[in-house]
């Protein structure tokens, strides 16, 4: 019992509130010194009862031998963790309950998997149509480890404004994700606000965190239509966009689901919000031996054989550390890995008519329309690794690993400047823009999240604010990278 009970301690402390308290290095769970001391400590006081104060035990003093002694107390001690491992299985990590049983997950309440993100409030709410939807209203602080606070500000309807007025009366609406809601980063210094400073135009920011072509037309239709706009800016990312299409097609055969978090979680695709690093992508050899080994034990005990894999999984995992380099004199620092990945061309057929149908509306409706590519911090710096100096390790694997990789535009950004081109729309790529800034030094992204840092959102303004002129926009046009 004293095990458990000091166990537990040992596992509260991998909370998101101690998180916030921590460097991410200490919350490795293999890694983790407070993790093994108390253990240790707990192991410590069982072997004290067992063999120095068995005669304060009276169940204990009973058995013979100090073998069958320890026999027993591991036996109530496994039945005991067991017990409390599906009365407080909400409080474990997500990467821990991965390792269970078909039987054990089968026997869980669903809200056992849901997560939230620890570094920010429970904002999302289901919505069947859009998938979801952010909290109206809403005025909170992001706190995020080695990060400054972050206000998240929404109006009525979820969206990332302050002035309710903008719906009945703006001169530009702004479409986008996470890169236009300028999540990480204060309110203040999303690109839109910036914008909105540098020109002196009345903005209204319909983005949201996640969303695709699908939702930008959806939410010109319902938010926008009365804001008689003569501008329309659309920001788009390198970001997979067939998954949404696979769940509007998931809720037809099961419209039961209510929005596009339980999707995942009826998918078993639950681990997408996790408390400690994702597991390695190809596992260590003691975590392939254990695994293979507690196989038949998970079935009977799947909460100690979870706990015991979840600790050899992490046994060798190492933080991935900062990629470090300098450029223009100055030092960049990325603490994350953030490879560029290819857009979904599964459902490429529904991507283009949902993107011409953006094209249509803003014609109909008498605006200008604006697409931009906002590339990921990835896109913008590891071309220019071949011109950094001072490189750690972490940064000479992302120059020689992903240097070809790097060199040409992503999946996403060809598969986008094809829609344009179809649709007789031009796309204006901010990459060249932004890498010209970086050449200089400039740190454009947040260090420990890929999205864009205030200054980076700052700059992002500026190249907006430069095409929507006719030089500005040749310009940029004829910069645009080419596959």
């Amino acid at each position: 019992m004293l095990f458990l009970i000091v166990f537990g301690l040992g596992l509260a402390s991998q909370s998101p509130a101690a998180y916030r308290q921590a460097p991410p290095a200490s919350f490795v769970l293999g890694k983790s010194p407070r993790l093994w001391g108390t253990t240790l400590l707990s192991a410590t006081l069982c072997l004290l009862v067992i063999f120095g104060r068995v005669r304060r035990v009276e169940f204990l003093r009973k058995v013979g031998k100090p073998s069958g002694r320890v026999l027993l107390v591991l036996a109530i001690t496994v039945v005991a963790y067991e017990a409390a491992g599906f009365t407080f299985a909400r409080h474990l990590p997500i990467r821990l309950l991965d390792n269970l049983p078909d039987w054990a997950h089968d026997v869980l309440p669903e809200s056992t998997f849901e997560r939230v993100d620890f570094s920010e409030p429970n904002v999302r709410v289901a919505q069947q149509e859009m998938g979801w939807a952010i909290v109206s209203n809403l005025n909170v602080v992001q706190i995020r480890p080695g990060a400054p606070p972050a206000r998240k500000i929404t109006d009525s309807n979820g969206f990332p404004n302050m002035d309710e007025s903008l719906y009945a009366r703006a001169d530009i609406l702004t479409f986008g994700d996470s890169f236009t809601t300028a999540d990480g980063v204060d309110f203040q210094f999303s690109w839109p606000q910036q914008l909105a400073a540098l020109s002196g135009k009345r903005i209204l920011n319909l983005a949201r965190d996640g969303t695709y072509p699908y939702h930008f037309l959806r939410f010109a239709k319902r938010y926008g239509t009365q804001a008689s706009q003569q501008i329309m800016i659309v920001g788009f990312g390198n970001r997979d966009s067939g998954e949404f299409y696979d769940y509007l097609d998931y809720i037809k055969l099961h419209p039961d689901i209510k929005g596009f978090d339980q999707y995942r979680r009826e998918l078993n695709l639950q681990t997408f919000q996790v408390w400690q690093y994702p597991d390695p992508h190809y596992p260590n050899w003691l975590s392939v031996v254990s695994r293979n080994m507690l196989v038949p034990v998970s079935w009977v005990v799947p909460f100690s054989a979870a706990t015991l894999e979840y600790m050899v999984q992490f046994s060798d995992r190492e933080p991935p550390g900062p990629v470090a380099f300098s450029l223009g004199g100055k030092q960049i620092t990325m603490d994350y890995y953030n490879p560029v990945v290819g857009i979904a061309t599964t459902h490429s057929e529904r991507l283009q008519q949902d993107f011409a149908a953006i094209v249509r509306l803003a014609s109909e409706g008498g605006s200008k329309l604006y697409l931009v590519y906002l590339p990921s911090a990835g896109e913008v710096y590891y071309p220019l690794l071949r011109d950094a100096s001072n490189l750690n390790a972490l940064a000479q694997i992302a120059a020689s690993e992903n240097n070809s990789t790097h060199n040409r535009p992503s999946e996403a950004y060809v598969s986008l400047l094809a829609m344009a081109s179809l649709s007789r729309t031009p796309l204006y790529d901010a990459t060249p823009y932004l890498q010209a800034k970086a050449r200089a030094g400039e740190q454009l992204n947040l260090e420990f999240d890929p999205h864009p840092s205030p200054l980076g959102h700052l700059r992002i303004a500026e190249f907006v604010q430069s095409i929507m002129t006719d030089k500005g926009a040749k310009d940029a046009l004829r910069n645009n990278r080419r596959p």
